[in-house]
Formats: C-alpha cells, structure tokens, sequence
C-alpha cells in the first residue's frame, strides 16, 4: 500500500511549483513570496525572505545555488510562501472607508493546479498558512536567540502567542520591531511607498532609507543616486496610504509639500523611522481575530509605555485608521535594489 502524503509534502516536493520558486529566488523577485497567512505579521515573512536570499547571495551570483543548498525548513518555507502568493487574488480594501488591505486565495485554482476537490483545497490551504505562521514565530525566536540578542527586553513580548484559526501568531507591534533591528543589523535598505491623495489627486511618493551606522537602530534618508549599485541586495518595501484631511490645502503636491513634511517627521527623534512604525503596528488589534487581546506588559513596564506612547502618536499624529493624514501602513514585502529602486520617481533631496 503507497503511503499517502501529506497535504505539506503535496506542495513542498510538487516538481513545477519547486522549479517556479527556484526561479524567482534567484532572479531576485522576492515578492513571489509575499504569503498572508491571516495573521497580520507580513513583515515576519518579508524579514525572513530577505534574511534568506543574503545567506544565499554569494551561490546566486556565481550561478551555484540549487534548493538541494536549503536546510528542510527553509526549503519548506520558501515553497510554501511562493504556493500563498501564487494563488493569492487581487487584493482588496477591507472595507470602503478603511484603508487596509485584505488578502483572499483562489481556491479553484489551486483545485484545478493539483486536480483536488474543493473540500481537499480547502484543508491543503488551511495546513500550509498553519505550516507558515509556526515557522513564521519560530523564526523570530531564533532571530532572538541570535543576532539579535541584545534585544531581550523584547522576550516578554515575544513569549505571548495566541492561536487564531489553528494558527500560533505573535503580536505585531512586537514582530515590527524585530523586523525593523534585523534590517539594521543586516545593513539593509527600506523603502517606504506613500501613496498620497489630496483633492482627488493621488501621487506615489518615494523614500530610501538606509542604517546610519554610526548611531545606533538608526536608519537615514538617501536618494537613488547615492545608493552603491548593488542590484542583488535584498530591500524590505513599505507600502501605505496617506490622506490629505486639510481642508484649507492648496495642494499636497506643489512644491513638494507633503514629500518635505514626511521627511521631517520620520527625522524626528534618533529612531524617527521606527517611531513611525511603532505607531502603526500599534495603532490596531495586535492579534486577528481578537480585538480585546492585549499584551501582559508585567514583565516589562518599560516596553507598555512605550507601546502607549505609540498609539498616542498614531492617533495625534496621523497613522491610525482613524487618521491617515500622515502615513498608514497597508503592506510589507521584500524586493531587491535592482527590481524596485533605480525604477523610482526622482526621491526628493
């Protein structure tokens, strides 16, 4: 009797869906791997695809590297975040009057895909977002544990895991900040992407940011032009909305208003960028599905204020749902200097 395989199994050792994420990883299009499990932690999987392809760099640029190089996890990890996005639907505004995004998958394609039906989808679809979101929260653990142990003020935090749908989930005010001290330890580039709409005009306005080395989890604007080409670096993307609510505005655009404004917020402070993403990974429930559930601050009174602080910010200063008027996050993926940066818009001096 031939054993029969797991649904993870299915998807992992599948030959065409091996061969596709092959492909992209090494042709740099990270955002091949932009998987939504349901648990709000984007930046968790940008973190690790980006963390991924730098230990992997060296192999892809001397043509060498083969999914045989990758530990199991990893090659677990990379299949099953390219089957999540490649049948991810289009994505689309959870409601109208909000501003953030939902993710929904396409369940008859991945029954056509695997010749299933829809009740086998189903289940292949729930274990591999399960599959994702364990090794999602294993990964900051390890992150931790690691290179980024200097940061054990973050345990605390970190140790408070919930389960949603049969997925473990950690809070995201704590996964963006791991997101945010592995960017910098790892010297790498993020971009943030504001899409900003005043008087029924919308214009993308973008910005380069990278570790000021010379000051601690600081991180500084750059332009285009300044960046050293190097097209394999890996680069987490930002992506937000901003709403112009001035109604005496003569225009968000003239004169590079709103860009000049956005600059100097995000200078505010030593660690201006990840005060503005502080704010917006507060500023919403911190677990899907449970918007009562909040964080045991107990073992780490320092921490709840600050977390209190950044959801006042978020309120005051225009990063909440409530009040976009500065910048909300709506997504973060992973790119590479060659597929996102020289293809921008002049970035304002």
């Amino acid at each position: 009797m031939v054993e029969q395989k797991s649904k993870i199994d299915l998807v992992v050792t599948h030959p065409q869906l091996q061969s596709e994420a092959l492909l992209f990883f090494t042709q740099g299009d990270l955002k091949n791997f932009d998987a939504l499990v349901g648990e709000q932690a984007c930046q968790i999987r940008a973190t690790m695809i980006t963390d991924l392809y730098d230990k992997y760099v060296d192999s892809i640029k001397n043509n060498t590297f083969g999914l045989e190089m990758l530990t199991g996890e990893e090659k677990t990890f990379l299949v099953l975040t390219y089957f999540l996005t490649k049948f991810k639907q289009q994505e689309h505004p959870l409601e109208q009057k909000e501003l953030i995004m939902i993710c929904r998958i396409d369940l008859q394609k991945i029954m056509d895909f695997f010749h299933m039906q829809k009740n086998s989808a189903v289940v292949t679809l729930h274990e591999v977002q399960v599959k994702v979101a364990e090794l999602s929260v294993n990964y900051l653990n390890l992150l931790l544990n690691t290179k980024l142990s200097s940061h054990q003020e973050l345990k605390p935090l970190l140790m408070q895991q919930h389960l949603s749908g049969g997925r473990v989930t950690v809070g995201c005010y704590i996964s963006m900040m791991l997101m945010y001290y592995d960017a910098f330890k790892n010297n790498r580039p993020i971009v943030i992407k504001v899409e900003r709409e005043c008087k029924n005009q919308v214009k993308t306005i973008n910005f380069i940011y990278t570790p000021n080395l010379g000051e601690k989890d600081c991180y500084i604007q750059q332009t285009a032009q300044s960046i050293k080409k190097t097209g394999n670096q890996p680069v987490l993307i930002i992506e937000g909305k901003s709403t112009c609510t001035d109604q005496a505005c003569r225009g968000c655009f003239e004169h590079e208003n709103f860009s000049h404004k956005l600059q100097q917020t995000i200078k505010a402070g030593p660690q201006g960028l990840l005060r503005v993403l502080c704010a917006n990974a507060a500023q919403h429930a911190q677990f899907i599905g449970q918007d009562d559930l909040s964080y045991d601050f107990s073992q780490a009174p320092q921490l709840g204020q600050t977390y209190a602080k950044s959801k006042e910010i978020a309120e005051h200063e225009g990063y909440s749902l409530h009040n976009p008027s500065t910048f909300l996050v709506q997504h973060i993926y992973a790119s590479t200097l060659a597929k996102e940066i020289y293809s921008f818009f002049p970035i304002p001096q």
